[in-house]
């Protein structure tokens, strides 16, 4: 009995065991209770993003945006872009463990939410990309323990509080994209701790970089682009040996860069681009052993690029477009291994490209127009299949095009234009599937368009004017689906315009003047409805103008001059917005649409003597007699031909009748006679 006791005791104290663990489970926290009334409270879940906050999800560690410690304590709250609004009050710092806040990307406004400050335990702090306004805390100091600090994206103004000086375990320091208008001021050097500062992208007032920021030797990123600096880099970069970030961009910072830039040993990336520097690209340069990415663009920098730019093992990026630089490229910099862009356009740089470009590297992007490059393009340029992008034209480079590019997949534009390149283009370049733009204009190439043409998909541009291309249009043209813009002006192009050139409906301009194409302009225009160019020019085209020419809606530019053209003016071209019209040098006839007929055609319709209209052009006249003259004069023939030939018939009957008239005369005569001397004959 006291055996069957015990174990009835210790089951019933088991199920209350089990009771008691249910009944907690069930029960929602304290933080639960306090995330529940800053909910209803406080802020506004127009989208519904907090929807499992509530009391049948009694474990707000499982809640949206909300994660805990192992004591199921509340320690971070993460509501980046759920599109709340409302209030921050001090509610959310009743959360006892609360170490982390970020609502970055919502809707809150109002001033700095001071109420925060109360939140002591706080690490990291996000109200970034919010409506906040006006002046920054100047007790921003009690949040002692902050690490993380991001400001960015509001209507933040004034000054920086020097509270913002006194954090003292701070690392992360964002306030771009703001209002803020005074200067950088000198007591954020006091951060030892920091390593990420940004103040871009504010209308700071002028003024350098003060030189106590040289105190922050931690700092790996530095973000001072567009915020009014000036005078030149300063030399306490030097110091700042931790440093792979620099952005500077968008300054008024003038003067050389300085040599003692080259203290910063483990930096990976430079950027000082889109400001006033000049003088020369220092040698030292090359001694920044870690650069990854290196860019000078947009300065005045002069002089020619150092040869130890060649020792930057590490160099992905090479950007100096937009100088005064001269000289030649270094010849070593195809030995990087690593190099993947390199952008030098519109500088006054010099002979070759380095031959070997492109074979140790998985070369990406070469944009080197607007310099004085000369000779062949190097061999290997696509050997690796990874570039994407060429752009070369407005150089000197000779020879035919490079073995690589002939089947080079990865190439989606080629801008080789304006050059000496000569020889076939291949085949493989013009039916490439993945190229997007070919230009190829103002060269020295020869041979035809392949049937291979169609097969280039995704061509929007193709620009091959100013070469020595011959034989016919390939009708495989047609397949050009995406095709926007095709330009084969000055070329040896002969028979018809295919059929199927003119029915791709995303075509805007297509210029092929000077040519020697031949037959009528295809009638089928009606799917053209994005062209806003068309220039046949210069050909040998005959036959009438379309009337479906009249039904392109943004059609602004039509040149069909000096062709064979014969027939009438089509009174729908009329109704079109045109401003440039031309179709001098043809044979047409006919009025002139009332709307194309003023001044701003005035060399428009020379060589057409048949042309009538009157108005500000001063054309002859359109008399009704005029104006129907073809018919007149076709009627008229048709009456002639058919009076000569009632001449000619009724001549005919004439002479028959004479003619029979004049043997019946002669039959009856000779019987006469008969009879005469029949009588005389004795009996």
């Amino acid at each position: 009995m006291a055996e069957s006791n015990k174990r009835y005791v210790c089951n019933l104290f088991g199920v209350s065991l089990v009771i008691l663990h249910l009944s907690y489970c069930s029960a929602i926290s304290q933080d639960g209770r306090i995330l529940l009334q800053i909910k209803e409270r406080d802020w506004i879940d127009s989208h519904g993003a907090l929807s499992n906050w509530n009391e049948s999800h009694s474990n707000p560690c499982a809640w949206n945006g909300v994660s805990c410690d192992s004591a199921f304590s509340v320690t971070q709250i993460n509501l980046t872009n759920t599109l709340l609004s409302g209030n921050l009050t001090s509610a959310i710092c009743s959360l006892t463990n609360l170490t982390s806040l970020i609502i970055q990307g919502n809707s809150f406004k109002g001033p700095f939410p001071s109420a925060l400050l109360q939140c002591k335990l706080l690490q990291r702090l996000d109200l970034s990309y919010n409506s906040f306004h006006g002046s920054l805390s100047d007790s921003i100091h009690e949040l002692s323990e902050l690490r993380v600090l991001n400001l960015a994206g509001n209507v933040f103004s004034g000054a920086i509080p020097p509270a913002f000086g006194l954090l003292p375990k701070i690392e992360v320091l964002f306030f771009h994209e703001n209002s803020l208008s005074a200067k950088i001021p000198a007591f954020l050097g006091n951060l030892t701790t920091l390593t990420n500062f940004s103040i871009g992208d504010n209308p700071l007032q002028p003024g350098v970089l003060p030189s106590e920021l040289g105190n922050l030797r931690r700092l790996q990123q530095l973000w001072v682009y567009n915020c009014t600096l000036v005078g030149k880099i300063p030399d306490f970069f030097g110091n700042l040996t931790e440093l792979v970030y620099l952005d500077m961009s968008k300054n008024g910072l003038s003067g050389e860069i300085p040599i003692s830039i080259t203290a910063l040993s483990k930096m990976t990336k430079l950027l000082l681009w889109q400001n006033n520097l000049s003088g020369k690209i220092p040698a030292k340069i090359g001694e920044l052993s870690s650069l990854s990415l290196l860019d000078l663009s947009d300065n005045q920098l002069s002089g020619e690029i150092p040869d130890g730019i060649a020792n930057l093992t590490y160099l992905d990026t090479l950007h100096l477009m937009q100088n005064l630089l001269t000289g030649p490229i270094p010849a070593r910099l195809d030995q990087l291994r690593f190099l993947t862009r390199l952008t030098l356009f519109n500088n006054s740089l010099t002979g070759l490209l380095p031959q070997n470009l492109g074979t140790q590297s998985d070369i990406f992007l070469i944009d080197i127009v607007g310099n004085s490059f000369e000779g062949p393009l190097p061999e290997n340029l696509c050997s690796r299949g990874t570039l994407y992008g060429l752009a070369i034209f407005s150089n000197r480079f000779n020879g035919s095009l490079p073995s690589s590019l002939h089947n080079c997949k990865s190439l989606q534009y080629a801008l080789l234009n304006d050059n000496r390149l000569s020889g076939e283009v291949p085949e493989g370049l013009w039916g490439s599937p993945s190229i997007t733009e070919l230009q190829l204009q103002n060269n020295e190439f020869e041979g035809r368009i392949p049937a291979a043409i169609g097969q280039a998909k995704n061509l929007t541009r193709l620009e091959i004017g100013g070469n020595h291309f011959g034989g016919q249009i390939p009708s495989e043209i047609g397949g050009l689906r995406s095709i926007q813009y095709f330009t084969a002006r000055n070329n040896n192009f002969s028979g018809p315009i295919p059929p199927e050139l003119l029915s791709l409906s995303d075509l805007e301009s297509l210029n092929l003047e000077h040519n020697n194409l031949s037959g009528e302009i295809p009638k089928q225009l009606e799917s053209m409805q994005r062209l806003r160019l068309l220039n046949l020019a210069n050909n040998k085209l005959r036959g009438p103008i379309p009337e479906t020419l009249g039904s392109l809606p943004v059609l602004a530019s039509v040149d069909l001059s000096n062709n064979d053209l014969q027939g009438r003016i089509p009174m729908a071209l009329g109704r079109l917005k045109l401003n440039e019209f031309n179709v001098s040098g043809n044979d047409l006839y006919g009025p002139v649409p009332n709307a194309l007929n003023n001044l701003a055609f005035n060399m428009s319709y020379e060589g057409n003597q048949k042309l009538c209209g009157g108005g500000p052009l001063q054309l002859p006249a359109c008399s009704s007699n005029r104006k129907h003259f073809p018919n007149v004069v076709a009627f008229v023939v048709v009456i002639v031909l058919c009076s000569a030939a009632v001449v000619i018939c009724l001549s005919s009957i004439a002479c028959m009748y004479n003619k029979r008239r004049s043997l019946l005369r002669k039959d009856k005569s000779s019987d006469q006679v008969s009879q005469f001397m029949s009588q005389k004959q004795p009996v």
